[in-house]
């Protein structure tokens, strides 16, 4: 499902709990949530607005504000409104996950991110997504402890999602300097799903700055470079994978 899935959830509990005496905030509301279901976020962000002129304190509307921010890249609305529905509801797990998840994809608030996914989490300990974003936190900013909250995520998530699980536990472990059980997990990732782009990616990372092998780098940069040409989003590991294939012997 969509990022905004949470958002969605809250919404349909209090869409309808606007006052009726004034039905525009409560229309601006639904036409956000329309707007947002079709990507269409200048839309949504302009009846949201709308819909919080009558409704400042309506969590729903501040979290749809939040979302609609972030995907028009105003990172700093995004936290500001995420912030004031975690502020409204200390107690609301779609919330706090929604400024945890911003918070995880910010260069400068990244490190503030566990902060709400943990208190997200102890809401809704179920939430596998919740648990995803805590591991990706914590692979950044405290590897150490990433490894337990991937054990978590191993016992909950379905089998075919260990490749990926895998890679993380990797990631984490080569952070760590653990460069035997990396290799294990690399071995173990790219065994199960030798075509993807993450995995092998990271791989290459790892035998070329960690694990220092750097014929298997250059291999795995090539079959990177080969198999990423041309697709969204990966430029500027391409980038990278083109630099280090010309420098590597």
């Amino acid at each position: 499902m969509s990022k905004i899935l949470v958002v969605f959830a809250l919404l349909s509990s209090c869409l309808f709990g606007l006052c009726s005496c004034s039905k525009s905030p409560e229309e601006s509301l639904s036409a956000a949530v329309l707007a947002a279901e079709r990507n269409q976020w200048k839309d949504c962000r302009k009846h949201v607005e709308k819909a919080l002129s009558g409704y400042p304190d309506h969590i729903g509307a501040l979290l749809l504000r939040a979302v609609a921010c972030e995907q028009l890249g105003d990172y700093e609305h995004a936290i500001d409104s995420a912030e004031r529905a975690v502020k409204l509801n200390p107690e609301s797990f779609a919330a706090l996950y929604t400024l945890g998840r911003i918070y995880s994809t910010s260069e400068l608030r990244r490190n503030d991110a566990v902060s709400p996914l943990l208190r997200a989490y102890n809401l809704k300990p179920q939430d596998t997504g919740t648990l995803i974003l805590l591991c990706n936190a914590m692979s950044d900013i405290n590897p150490r402890q990433a490894p337990a909250f991937l054990k978590l995520l191993e016992k909950k998530s379905d089998p075919k999602n260990q490749a990926a699980i895998c890679n993380q536990f990797a990631v984490a472990y080569a952070k760590q300097g653990q460069l035997i059980l990396a290799q294990q997990m690399f071995n173990r990732a790219y065994a199960a799903a030798p075509s993807d782009l993450d995995i092998m990616f990271n791989a290459a990372r790892f035998y070329d700055r960690y694990n220092s092998v750097p014929p298997v780098a250059r291999k795995l940069y090539l079959e990177f470079r080969n198999r990423a040409s041309g697709q969204p989003g990966r430029a500027e590991q391409l980038a990278e994978a083109d630099r280090r294939i010309a420098e590597l012997p």
